[in-house]
């Protein structure tokens, strides 16, 4: 059976006796908010978008422009200044990868995936 996993990536620290916090065992989990079972090929609960042909012609003309990277990565956080190299990283994230089916029938999603990490307050999510 394979399932859709959205969750929040956590770590859980356990002390045991008298260790110092360096010594600390630590348990990564994954706490869930939601999961979909997955029934064949067909993804159950998610659609493809209706395009018009106007949004189509308007998407490849879009394609043509030689600067829709940069467009696209300052168009993401508007109101976050700097990090270009993140924005660029989650344009990517948006538009990039492709799927892979190996011989044995399984897929492999072709999603790029990315972790933010950093001190509180620093715009990561």
């Amino acid at each position: 059976m394979r399932v859709t996993l959205v969750g929040v990536f956590s770590i859980l620290s356990r002390q045991s006796g008298n260790l110092k916090q360096s010594d600390q065992v630590k348990i990564s989990y994954i706490k869930a908010v939601g999961i979909q079972r997955e029934h064949g090929d067909s993804n159950q609960g998610f659609t493809m978008p209706n395009i018009t042909d106007e949004e189509k012609s308007m998407i490849k003309k879009m394609s043509q422009d030689p600067h829709i990277y940069d467009k696209i990565s300052k168009s993401i956080g508007g109101a976050i200044f700097g990090q270009e190299d993140v924005k660029k990283s989650i344009a990517c994230l948006l538009f990039g990868g492709t799927s892979k089916k190996l011989p044995d029938g399984m897929k492999l999603r072709g999603e790029i995936n990315i972790l933010l990490l950093g001190d509180p307050s620093t715009a990561k999510s």
